[in-house]
């Protein structure tokens, strides 16, 4: 894709390039397409989603806090009680209501935390790090909390992988993944697995975390990397999102494959 201005106005172009043979003689053609309204499709879709689930997610902390402010301010208007009970009783709802207006204020904030979190990424500090230690290491941290839910989790990586990044960001990254693999065996009785592999690939090098839960249904893969989603009660919906942005970081990407009740896998591919 190349980038053109053309009367003042920045347009975007497709280059491709073919060659062909005609009467014994070799021919080059190269042909320009305009995606701009591509593009602009592809940006609309993506805000449209954003806005969807930043929507749902204020409301689903506003709304209960304006309805129960208006149902405490009402009880105060009505006037103090002459009966001590009632007068009681006044004060706990009031005690409970502004807990629970607490409560979801401090969900709203730490809602805005994740989402500062998401805008304000560190530059990657690049090492050239040995896979198969690092990996090891990461296991050591999240062994611990597999044995628990009674997850056996495997390392598979050749000693001799060696790869360019940051291992906080990409640690972090892989930790999330691994905690995701985690929640996604809760409903799984028996044989619960975790592998996380490296090897080397022809495009370079990629790291997968695969595991035998229950999977991603094929109306939530779209949805899943965009920031904030969650299917999950207790997810914040940040994760996945925050990888896609540390692998573009790393010039690499992150990718899932997945089939519903058959477990998933996601692979970074550097």
């Amino acid at each position: 894709m190349v980038e053109q201005v053309r009367q003042n106005q920045l347009i975007y172009l497709t280059v491709q390039k073919s060659l062909f043979k005609l009467e014994e003689k070799f021919y080059g053609l190269i042909s320009f397409q305009d995606i701009n309204s591509e593009l602009d499709k592809k940006e609309l879709d993506s805000w449209q989603k954003i806005i969807r689930v930043l929507t749902h997610e204020i409301m689903s902390s506003i709304s209960p806090v304006t309805s129960l402010s208006e149902h405490l301010l009402k009880k105060i208007q009505d006037g103090p009680d002459t009966d001590k009970k009632t007068d009681g009783r006044l004060m706990e709802d009031l005690t409970e209501g502004l807990e629970i207006i607490n409560t979801r204020g401090e969900g709203l904030m730490e809602f805005v935390r994740h989402y500062h979190s998401l805008t304000h990424l560190p530059i990657p500090v690049l090492a050239e790090v040995q896979l198969s230690p690092f990996l090891s290491r990461i296991l050591n941290l999240v062994e611990p909390e597999c044995r628990a839910n009674e997850i056996a989790i495997d390392l598979e990586a050749s000693e001799d992988i060696r790869l360019s990044i940051d291992p906080q960001l990409i640690e972090q990254v892989l930790l999330n993944l691994i905690r995701n693999s985690i929640q996604a065996l809760e409903g799984i009785e028996r044989g619960k697995s975790i592998i996380l592999e490296a090897d080397n690939v022809k495009t370079g090098v990629r790291i997968s975390v695969r595991d035998n839960g229950c999977g991603i249904d094929m109306d939530n893969m779209d949805n899943i990397f965009i920031p904030f989603y969650t299917a999950r009660e207790k997810g914040s919906g940040i994760g996945l999102s925050f990888a896609k942005q540390i692998m573009r970081l790393h010039n690499g990407h992150v990718a899932v494959k997945s089939d519903k009740g058959d477990g998933a896998e996601f692979l970074l591919k550097f």
